[in-house]
């Protein structure tokens, strides 16, 4: 970014409240320019120092190419962030001693956890015998991995939380409910937690020392200096709550769409709407889009008012851009967005028929082995499958019933598709699947989609009848910058 273009008035007004020193959250709508309103901030406050948060490593590498020119900001993730503080601070560097050394054998972590204290939970059977509810059984290697998995995954949704220690709300949430098993798990979990923190080796996770430096108090910057937050709509809580630690020292601006928050049964909290929250903080938007034109930006207020937003997107960019309803795909869209992982899979299907080049969101290795997994499953082959849940799965189709506590079970969803589609198919999809820079179409679910943008897309999501569905489609509508049709009927 070279060229400082004339703000809007919207712009404008934000740039003034950050120049003036103001803590500053920014509802951003779809569109509507928040990299090139926080490089307007960063040339306007120089020479101060800005540390720009942003959401992945992908997402920091363009920032850094587009503000390759302004030499007072620094564009980091919040793991990034965490990664440096563990290699130069010697209380933390333990965190990152096995980092890249690649997944550890089971039987090592087997020992290192002591999981057969856990394990035998798993391994019992009911008894006949009056008086006796269980009889137990040294556990196999299927339950040591369940457990261990088990541990793992609780950590891990620790890892990603505010909290200061490993709780029960950190359990799976498709764990059985069964207390004996919840309360193994448990102990397991914190376990699991304090041998790391001793600098014992298990399979390394990014989300660990993450954690871990966000529980040293950690300081960002220097006093004065300015933390922007990007996509603060979706804030990972551990790094949420260091930010918000920051705001007594630096300078807050928050900026994201409270209506594109769609990742919330990942953990995932909306930061702008928390920054906005603290007495004191001045809270502004941004409605204007250059993306797309009126009948786009219509399509876009449909949905935004069915959720109470205050604002209305205004569309000014290319005026032939249309949206419409449609009975079917039509044409050679460049992109096909969908919520589940099922209607993924047809598309991809149906465009190959069409020979045409497919990329999807769906990782093609990941895809073909879940498959094989499945197809083990259904031959009863659990000792050779690899996903740790599905090796502890006796009864598929009964397992496939049972619902998680917040009906986002991933795992049954991709299962599921894959069952519906046909394993064959299945693998035979994965295997041409090609590099988004190499296709003719883009299949995502809208998820996956987030942040991407393409002169033609088809959008087949069902009814909207809750705010999260509501979100997907406002997501989904303000995709497209010419032509975006949406199918009546969802596949």
């Amino acid at each position: 970014m070279t060229t400082m273009h004339t703000p809007t008035e919207q712009q404008a007004a934000i740039i003034q409240a950050v120049v003036q020193g103001e803590h500053v959250a920014v509802q951003a709508l779809a569109g509507t320019g928040k990299t090139t309103t926080l490089g307007m901030i960063v040339q306007a406050l120089a020479p101060r120092q800005v540390r720009y948060i942003t959401f992945n490593a992908r997402n920091a590498r363009e920032v850094s190419h587009e503000f390759a020119s302004m030499p007072n900001v620094r564009v980091s993730t919040g793991h990034a962030l965490a990664l440096r503080a563990c290699r130069t601070d010697p209380t933390l560097e333990h965190w990152v001693q096995h980092a890249g050394t690649g997944r550890v054998p089971f039987n090592e972590e087997f020992e290192t956890l002591g999981v057969d204290d856990f394990a035998h939970v798993l391994s019992r059977t009911p008894s006949t015998i009056p008086g006796r509810k269980w009889n137990q059984h040294p556990p196999k290697f299927s339950h040591r991995r369940r457990m261990l998995s088990l541990a793992r995954k609780t950590v891990i949704e620790f890892c990603k939380s505010a909290d200061d220690e490993v709780l029960e709300a950190h359990l799976p949430k498709d764990l059985d409910q069964d207390k004996d098993i919840r309360a193994q798990v448990l102990r397991a979990a914190r376990r699991m937690w304090d041998l790391l923190s001793e600098g014992k080796a298990f399979t390394p996770n990014h989300a660990y020392y993450y954690k871990a430096w966000s529980l040293s108090n950690p300081l960002i910057g220097l006093p004065g200096d300015v933390i922007a937050y990007d996509e603060a709509q979706d804030a990972a809580p551990v790094l949420l709550k260091v930010l918000l630690a920051q705001r007594h020292r630096c300078q807050l601006v928050f900026v994201g769409d409270s209506y594109q928050m769609i990742y919330g049964f990942t953990g995932s909290v909306d930061g702008v709407a928390r920054l906005s929250e603290i007495p004191g903080v001045t809270t502004l938007p941004l409605t204007t889009s250059y993306r797309f034109g009126p009948s786009i930006a219509a399509s876009a207020n449909g949905v935004l008012a069915k959720l109470g937003s205050a604002h209305e997107l205004i569309g000014e960019g290319p005026e032939e851009g249309t949206f419409s309803t449609v009975d079917a795909v039509h044409g050679k869209p460049d992109a096909i967005l969908c919520r589940a992982n099922s209607q993924v899979l047809r598309h991809a299907m149906w465009q190959l028929r069409a020979d045409r080049k497919v990329h999807s969101t769906l990782n093609p290795k990941a895809l073909e082995s879940l498959a094989k997994d499945v197809h083990r499953l259904q031959q009863g082959e659990t000792e050779s499958i690899n996903d740790p849940i599905l090796s502890g799965v006796d009864d598929l189709d009964s397992w496939l019933e049972a619902e998680a506590e917040d009906g986002n079970d991933d795992l049954r969803s991709r299962v599921r598709a894959i069952l519906s589609v046909g394993i064959d198919q299945v693998l035979d999809l994965a295997s041409r699947l090609v590099p988004a820079d190499k296709a003719d179409v883009v299949v995502s679910t809208v998820h996956k989609a987030k942040g991407g943008t393409w002169d033609h897309v088809v959008i087949d999501l069902p009814v909207a009848d809750d705010d999260e569905s509501r979100k997907l489609l406002y997501v989904a509508r303000t995709r497209a910058r010419v032509r975006s049709e949406q199918i009546r009927k969802a596949s």
